[in-house]
């Protein structure tokens, strides 16, 4: 009996270590535990319009509907596709500063039959319903500094910022702030933050960085850190970085983690894209994939490989995991455009693929 008690003292002990100090647990992954998987391409949706001031987050898809932000001098516009059909609506949002309208967009998410428009420019998040009918509006304090990324959920909005603060919550009912600050000081060159992924049942943060060293790291719902992980094998990529030339304000070089989903278990993230290091704003071909952790452990489970399209030169957003689908949007200025578009004068292209991954 002695015996059974300290085996089960000992086994509590052990649960208590690993629950325990959650900021130092760390997971350095290297291959995927199942190995590869190939995704089967269903279809494709043109999205010429789509504003690409923060590809990003100018798309979401919703109960079977993407929704895509065009820019306008003097409007925005909410394209809504039906994804099987192709049948669209627009939704019409005035420039301006009084309610309802927007200025200038850090992007849209669509939670609860609800469109949320973040507006960098008024900072505040103008709430819509699916028909565009304005809502309500949710001021931003300075406390979540500049944003780059947003996530909503039924308690609270969340935050992936530059320059201060890394990371931010304001709880939708109070208005209480609470924000991570970067554990740098930004000096300019390489672009800081990330982009988030939220468990919208448990409230668990997830933040992959931009730049180099690849990392993502979990918080709870609170923003206490719980574990971060990483992998090997992505070193040799460029960290995108600001510049300024001729052509456009911008940042140049390579996107780790451009863009996370998940479906309650898995986390999904996007490979490695974007723009090479140089003036010229040529565009690196892309392996394209996107890697799947356990939201729980961080553990590398499997990586998903898209045999088509072919070379992608340009980024790739990954828009939503929904009902076994990916739902991916791409922005090509390379052959595959013209592999996709062969009957058209296209040069480049914006395009939502979807695959499937049952």
């Amino acid at each position: 009996m002695r015996r059974i008690l300290t085996i089960v003292f000992f086994t509590a002990l052990s649960l208590i270590w690993g629950c325990a100090g959650g900021e130092k647990r760390v997971v350095r992954n290297e291959k995927p535990r199942d190995g590869v998987r190939t995704a089967a391409f269903k279809q494709m949706l043109d999205t010429p319009e789509i504003a690409t001031n923060n590809l990003f987050y100018s798309a979401a898809v919703y109960q079977g509907r993407l929704y895509y932000l065009e820019r306008r001098p003097d409007r925005y516009i909410i394209h809504v596709k039906e994804i099987e059909t192709g049948k669209e609506e627009g939704i019409i949002l005035n420039r301006g500063k009084g309610p309802g309208e927007v200025m200038h967009n850090l992007g849209i998410r669509i939670h609860d039959s609800r469109i949320y428009f973040c507006d960098l420019i008024m900072r505040r998040v103008n709430i819509y319903d699916l028909q565009g009918a304005y809502l309500d509006e949710f001021s931003l304090t300075d406390e979540i500094g500049n944003p780059w990324s947003f996530e909503v959920t039924d308690e609270a909005f969340y935050f992936a910022g530059t320059i201060r603060f890394k990371l931010s919550r304001v709880d939708r009912r109070t208005g209480e702030v609470r924000s991570l600050p970067f554990d740098k000081v930004y000096e300019g060159g390489v672009l800081p933050g990330g982009t988030l992924s939220v468990d919208k049942a448990t409230g668990d943060v997830f933040l992959g960085y931009y730049g180099q060293p690849y990392r993502i790291e979990k918080y709870n719902k609170d923003l206490e850190p719980v574990l971060s992980f990483s992998r090997k094998g992505l070193e040799h990529y460029p960290s995108p970085e600001y510049f300024r030339n001729e052509v456009t304000d911008g940042t140049v070089g390579c996107y780790l983690i451009s863009s996370m989903r998940n479906d309650g278990r898995f986390l999904y993230v996007a490979n490695p894209n974007g723009q090479e290091f140089d003036k010229e704003w040529s565009y690196r071909v892309m392996d394209y994939f996107f890697d799947v952790y356990d939201m729980k452990t961080g553990q590398y489970v499997s990586q998903i490989r898209v045999a088509k399209p072919e070379e992608i030169q340009g980024d790739n957003v990954l828009v939503d995991i929904e009902q076994g689908k990916i739902f991916s949007l791409v922005t090509d200025y390379g052959t595959a455009t013209r592999t996709m578009w062969p009957d058209t004068e296209k040069r480049s292209s914006r395009t939502l693929f979807v695959f499937d991954i049952e």
